[in-house]
């Protein structure tokens, strides 16, 4: 019950720098600290983040195109912003 918002953003990356982030979130396990707490997290398709609160984020490869999407859904539009701009800031690193 309630509202529920979902946004989802696009980068483009290199060849290269695929391989670096594949490294590091998908053999490395390293994600951005989040302030909410988590509940689970997905590898099945991409690294889908769960949160005690129902809300969740998912950072994942195109199947199609040099682009990472993420993807989130939360409880408020300004947590679901923050949480792709939290994988935007760490996937900048």
């Amino acid at each position: 019950y309630g509202m529920l918002y979902y946004e989802e953003e696009s980068l483009s990356m290199s060849v290269e720098r695929k391989l670096q982030l594949q490294e590091l979130v998908f053999t490395g396990k390293q994600i951005p600290s989040f302030v909410e707490a988590v509940r689970s997290i997905s590898y099945e398709d991409g690294c889908k983040i769960y949160f005690t609160d129902g809300s969740w984020v998912i950072c994942r490869f195109s199947g199609t195109e040099p682009l990472i999407r993420i993807a989130a859904e939360g409880n408020t539009l300004d947590q679901t912003r923050q949480y792709i701009q939290k994988w935007e800031a760490f996937l900048k690193q």
